[in-house]
């Protein structure tokens, strides 16, 4: 995770135009081989079964890292606000 790396958006456009810079595969397999040889100064969780972790995703560059494929991962996304509401309705 990169926290709070990322300024709230104006609108829905920038932000949907954020995600599209961010989610595509040229970007991603940037972000893992910058993450990899330690580039970047990120931050890594080390998760415990039944903790709860908090942290602002809208702000932050995030993923979730390979676990065991005999594990259960369960993730729950709370979003408690939504910044661009008024301008999401122009674009919906």
């Amino acid at each position: 995770m990169l926290p709070n790396t990322r300024k709230v958006r104006k609108n829905y456009f920038f932000n949907a135009l954020d995600k599209i810079v961010l989610d595509n595969p040229l970007t991603q397999a940037v972000l893992r081989k910058t993450t990899t040889s330690n580039r970047l100064p990120v931050t890594r969780v080390r998760m415990n079964p039944g903790n709860i972790y908090f942290f602002w995703g809208y702000r932050s560059v995030h993923t979730n890292e390979p676990c065991d494929p005999d594990k259960v991962r369960a993730t729950a996304l709370f979003h408690y606000a939504n910044p661009h509401r008024e301008t999401a309705q122009r674009y919906s």
